[in-house]
């Protein structure tokens, strides 16, 4: 009898080990919370570039430039992007943060090492990157916002003052941190344009292979500076050969193209863009 209870339980061990190791290969069902004309943009692209499958939770901005309250339900700081994460053992993970975001999944996700760093100083460079877009350039671009909705917002018989302060502020202060940013960007794309062995190679931030850091600077540096219509008149281009190939080379991607024509659905015209 105590040989039967014996091998009942290895058997019920075994079971209960086979169940475990299946539901660690699993992929755990991914929800992204995505707010329209924002940063989540980003992670949905490398959703896309890790070939996972994922479902968009879509936020429409109404009546000024702040995320909808409903946001609140799923992270009390009612930001978006935001990933849960519910894996088969019913755990589920709230990830809020682009940069955390973008980490965790590279880290958990990244089977084939597609993004994942080839070496420690790899490794630490993307990181360095991840905070420098969020902290630096980020909160640079953010206070412009903010600037030029209330200089849009002023009553009709201050707005040119509010205006005129507005540009003097963005001279003084915006203007020059976000050509310090991008000064610095192209001289790092510069050299690694040098270590390319083909013309036929695309341009990385790190070591010359797609990187969390091309994912962070997609938006701030790609779509708001070099590319869209937010920034880009205001910089000189021909002084960024190398910020200006490597955006449109990321826009190529079909990942990227994937992703763009995933969330288009959920976009506001252009003529109800908020600010």
């Amino acid at each position: 009898m105590q040989r039967l209870r014996t091998r009942s339980s290895k058997k019920v061990n075994c079971s209960n080990d086979f169940q475990r190791a299946k539901a660690m290969t699993e992929q755990p069902k991914i929800t992204l919370h995505w707010l329209d004309h924002s940063r989540s943009q980003r992670i949905v692209w490398l959703l896309e570039e890790l070939n996972l499958e994922y479902t968009i939770k879509p936020y429409i901005r109404t009546g000024g430039p702040r995320a909808p309250p409903e946001l609140k339900a799923v992270h009390p700081l009612g930001k978006a992007p935001v990933l849960v994460v519910e894996y088969a053992d019913g755990k589920e993970k709230v990830i809020a943060e682009s940069g955390h975001i973008i980490a965790f999944l590279i880290r958990n996700f990244d089977k084939e090492s597609l993004l994942t760093p080839d070496n420690t100083d790899a490794f630490d460079e993307v990181e360095y990157y991840l905070h420098m877009c969020e902290g630096t350039l980020q909160p640079v671009l953010t206070f412009l916002l903010v600037l030029n909705t209330a200089a849009s917002r002023a009553p009709w018989f201050v707005k040119p003052v509010i205006s005129s302060f507005v540009t003097k502020v963005f001279e003084l202060y915006n203007y020059k941190e976000i050509i310090l940013c991008l000064d610095f960007l192209e001289t790092k794309l510069g050299e690694n344009a040098a270590k390319l062995t083909a013309s036929s190679q695309n341009l990385f931030f790190v070591n010359n292979k797609l990187s969390g850091a091309d994912i962070i600077f997609a938006l701030p540096v790609g779509e708001i500076c070099i590319i869209g219509d937010k920034l880009s008149h205001l910089v000189d281009k021909s002084k960024y050969p190398h910020l200006v190939r490597w955006a449109h080379e990321i826009r190529e991607r079909p990942a990227y193209l994937r992703a763009m024509e995933k969330t288009g659905q959920y976009e506001k015209p252009k003529e109800q863009e908020q600010e």
